[in-house]
């Protein structure tokens, strides 16, 4: 067999053993119309990150931002977004070649007297320096899949932060609106 046919066998039959496939996001087919026939908004409408701004209420603004600032869920995620982010960087880095140095210094000062004249001192030092390093080569796609999963946690952990995002500020303007509403009912029953 020839030289070329071989490396090239050998190649084929390593990246056979790659773990797992590629990830692919599945397609999702979403529907244009409600189900009674109304037209989906389309993804030109207005942006509603920030829905509670169409109220024009500066009371309500200030609420919102200090739900979102002070939720101790929302830091929580946040802590856990970072962690998450920090394992990325651990997982990336087994990529790259691992360096290790370890070195020590040792000095030992021993003496005695013989018969109370003079003194022999001896002095013993010890050095040690090692180094090392190491580098796994990533060819069953271990690392490259570690990364991956990495990358897809953070993307969970984005998600749920901003879906507690949107059920702390949704809450907080609930109850906004039933105290606005609540006053408004008092205003008029002390009217009557």
């Amino acid at each position: 067999m020839r030289p070329h046919l071989c490396a090239t066998a050998a190649l084929t039959l390593l990246a056979g053993c790659t773990v797992g496939p590629d990830y692919e996001p599945p397609e999702l087919e979403l529907p244009n119309t409600w189900q009674n026939g109304e037209e989906l908004p389309s993804e030109e409408s207005q942006d509603l990150s920030a829905w509670w701004t169409l109220l024009d209420d500066a009371v309500l603004d200030d609420l919102v931002q200090r739900a979102i600032e002070n939720n101790l869920d929302l830091m929580q995620a946040m802590a856990r977004i970072d962690s998450i982010r920090a394992g990325l960087g651990v997982a990336a880095s087994e990529l790259y070649p691992q360096l290790s140095a370890d070195g020590s210094a040792f000095w030992n000062y021993s003496g005695r007297r013989a018969f109370g004249f003079g003194a022999f001192q001896r002095r013993l030092e010890t050095y040690n320096a090692a180094v090392g390093g190491s580098w796994e080569l990533d060819v069953f796609g271990r690392i490259r899949r570690g990364i991956e999963s990495a990358e897809a946690e953070i993307g969970a952990s984005l998600e749920d932060y901003r879906g507690l995002v949107v059920a702390v500020v949704a809450e907080v303007g609930r109850n906004y609106v039933l105290l606005r509403s609540f006053e408004e009912r008092l205003a008029i029953a002390e009217e009557n």
